[in-house]
């Protein structure tokens, strides 16, 4: 760098947001405990003095099972962000298999390639229903463009369950998986598309026993496939309709900026009110629930929550009753 303006330019939000992100996935391939004492043992080796990111690769793969270097290069080294595609198979008579497609992810708009992008090397963990609302894990770094991996019950590495508490497959008999998640605990630095296995996760009775971070996950996915084509409108709002009974504060969150932009900029006529209407019935019960008036045992989300269900419920949803409300207590 030649200057203080190149400086800013080369160290923007991408620089920070992408590397905490990069380095987010490396942590989760890792495990955490080898990844703290790659990072103290980089920090040993330099202390008062200088380093290159290649250093911190190295001292990071000196104490973890992947090719960090590797896996730095096709993430670093290079623009955009992989999408995965997963779908599951399940031969008579053979263990099903997860299948792993990645290709480029690009939003609607976008200049199309003149060659399919290189796989990117992406360490990720996919999850799979085992039957009997147990999960099996399988984790491993891709490096092609197509990666099929065994579900067998043998074959899976041990993880947590996407549903919070539910127990590890245990059992040795073999199922074809009624859904699939193909970035578990989302640490992957990657899109992923909502193929059937993936969309089955929306279903009102899984959704609710997701962790925080896989809904919120989701939803942003959802989102990105719209804005890249791939996920017509129509479809979106049935996913959206699905979970409509959702009552974390950060889920919700999430779904506003999608549901107020969808709303602004892209509906109109009697499609936007279609939408408003949706948003009502979405965001409605979280204000019946928590009331117009803070209370003393509200918690930091419940006051947060408050907040944004009367926002979204007045300027995007344009619900007659919260208006009306809102006029009153102005008054």
């Amino acid at each position: 760098m030649r200057s203080t303006s190149e400086a800013e330019e080369a160290c923007d939000g991408i620089t920070y947001t992408k590397g905490a992100a990069f380095l987010r996935m490396v942590e989760a391939a890792m495990g955490e405990e080898a990844f703290r004492a790659g990072i103290r043992r980089y920090i040993r080796a330099h202390a008062w003095g200088n380093a290159t990111a290649s250093d911190l690769f190295d001292d990071l793969q000196t104490e973890g099972h992947i090719d960090v270097s590797s896996v730095a290069r096709s993430f670093l080294a290079r623009r955009g962000v992989p999408e995965l595609s997963a779908t599951v198979d399940c031969p008579r008579g053979a263990p099903p298999a997860s299948v792993i497609e990645q290709s480029e992810y690009l939003p609607l708009g976008s200049p199309a390639p003149a060659r399919p992008a290189e796989p990117w090397r992406t360490p990720v963990c996919r999850e799979a229903d085992a039957g009997a609302d147990r999960s099996r894990s399988v984790c491993a770094v891709l490096t092609e463009r197509s990666t099929r991996v065994s579900l067998a019950p043998e074959a899976a590495a041990p993880a947590a369950s996407p549903a919070a508490g539910a127990p590890r497959a245990a059992a040795t008999a073999v199922t074809c998986p009624r859904w699939v998640h193909p970035n578990a605990g989302e640490s992957a630095y990657a899109r992923y598309a909502l193929t059937p296995p993936v969309r089955a996760l929306f279903e009102p009775a899984r959704w609710r026993t997701l962790e925080r971070s896989l809904r919120v996950g989701l939803v942003d996915a959802a989102w990105a496939q719209l804005r890249a084509g791939s996920l017509p409108v129509d479809q979106y709002l049935t996913l959206v309709s699905r979970v409509r009974d959702e009552r974390d504060r950060v889920v919700l969150e999430s779904l506003s900026g999608s549901l107020s932009s969808l709303v602004s900029h892209h509906a109109r006529g009697p499609a936007r009110d279609r939408l408003r209407a949706l948003v009502a019935t979405v965001y409605r019960p979280s204000l019946a629930r928590l009331g117009w008036t803070p209370r003393p045992a509200d918690t930091a989300d419940a006051k947060l929550l408050r907040r944004t269900a009367i926002s979204v419920l007045g300027s995007v949803a344009l619900d007659a009753e919260t208006l009306r409300e809102a006029d009153r207590r102005a008054r």
